[in-house]
């Protein structure tokens, strides 16, 4: 285990779910936001096993796939300055707004959710037999041009989070500081993550770690996690009256419109690692891929961070910077703060009380101490990512909430 990073001792319950979690051929990251969270399970680290051993050994949880996304709403003729931002905070009428979004989102879900039937069938099929003579003459049901399309459509569930974001950019090339209003969306098919989480308790054990990771269930689950996200933004937008860069779906049964994310980081993820391993993360991302920054969710009345990585030589105003460090080194970076109780985690911690700007669907307020805190990004937090070879000259963008759903 490698703790070079984890920032504070590892609490007994930390401890005990790790040596259950370690197998010898294994090798796991602590990372400086690991801690045993409100659901009770271990958060915030990087385990590498080896392809060929059994599934069951990777700590699947009810969250896989799950990530956050945000999307810059169009600014109109590129103005350095969105009037929407204006016009949404002199309306006032961004919470019952929210509060019917978030309603509106539920109902349509209700019995439509995403399950594994929902999975393509690219299996060509015989419809039809022919046996006049001594000839058999075989019909076959193609699928060509419907590959990898849903079998079945299915509407987004509620996600974890759901807000309009506003900051000040500057991007790595012109020094010119625009204020941008995005929407920002944290969640998955919750449902489907469910139906993953119990495949893989049920017969992991019968296929191989690299098989779950390249199984047709976990590559369709995380294209389709990001893809609800996508669709979520764009009712979004059109909800508020917003415009966002959209796209067709392609993967979708009917062919329809969603959003195009800016910045897309999935936090739960199982993956094909170096040297014939697989990799899951937890509460973390890969440093080496990142094509956009880094998104990293606060408490709800915080919001969320992006940090920023190193720039590219085709950066525009809102690019925030690509890939670094190295897996050999470090190689991950936290995409949270997480909940958790006083002992159960880092001992730097606020309590991350609800503000009036944070319209919640069926959850309890946060407007007096429950037991839970979430974890504070303080001085000696950032001088540790200095040590996990983020830069810290590359910078931190602060979305600030205009109004914030939460599940």
């Amino acid at each position: 285990m490698i703790r070079s990073f984890s920032l504070h001792e590892p609490s007994k319950e930390t401890t005990q779910t790790i040596e259950s979690i370690l197998t010898p051929n294994s090798t796991m990251k602590l990372l400086p936001t690991h801690c045993i969270n409100a659901s009770g399970e271990l958060e915030g680290f990087q385990l590498t096993v080896p392809g060929d051993e059994k599934g069951g050994i990777i700590p699947i949880n009810r969250n896989m796939f799950h990530g956050t996304s945000l999307f810059e709403v169009v600014s109109e003729h590129g103005a350095s300055f969105n009037t929407d931002i204006m016009r949404l905070q002199q309306t006032g009428s961004t919470k019952p707004m929210m509060a019917d979004l978030m309603r509106r989102i539920n109902a349509a879900a209700y019995n439509n959710e995403a399950t594994f039937r929902c999975v393509p069938d690219n299996v060509d099929v015989v419809s039809s037999m022919n046996t006049e003579g001594s000839v058999v003459e075989a019909k076959v049901s193609r699928t060509s041009g419907k590959r990898n399309v849903d079998f079945a459509d299915w509407k987004p569930e509620q996600p974890h989070t759901i807000g309009l974001y506003q900051a000040f950019c500057r991007g790595y090339q012109k020094d010119t500081r625009m204020h941008k209003l995005f929407i920002g969306i944290n969640g998955g098919l919750n449902k489907c993550s469910d139906e993953f989480y119990n495949l893989i308790l049920d017969v992991g054990n019968e296929f191989t770690c690299k098989e779950i990771a390249f199984s047709e269930e976990a590559w369709w689950l995380r294209k389709a996690c990001s893809r609800t996200r996508s669709r979520l933004a764009l009712l979004t937008a059109e909800h508020f009256g917003l415009e966002i860069p959209t796209t067709k779906d392609l993967f979708s049964f009917n062919q329809q419109m969603i959003g195009v994310p800016l910045v897309d980081t999935v936090e739960f993820d199982v993956k094909d690692g170096p040297d014939d391993t697989v990799e899951f993360f937890s509460a973390c991302v890969d440093t080496t891929g990142v094509q956009n920054g880094i998104l990293c969710k606060m408490h709800e009345s915080e919001g969320i961070w992006i940090f920023r990585g190193n720039p590219r030589s085709s950066a525009k105003t809102t690019s925030f910077g690509s890939m670094f460090g190295s897996k050999n080194t470090c190689g991950v970076f936290p995409t949270r703060s997480p909940l958790y109780k006083p002992n159960h985690g880092s001992p730097s911690y606020v309590n991350g009380f609800d503000s009036e700007l944070i319209i919640r669907h069926k959850s309890h307020p946060r407007t007096k101490h429950d037991g839970y805190v979430f974890q504070c990004f303080d001085e000696r937090f950032f001088a540790n990512l200095k040590d996990m070879q983020w830069d810290r000259n590359c910078g931190v963008t602060e979305l600030v909430p205009i109004v914030v759903g939460v599940a």
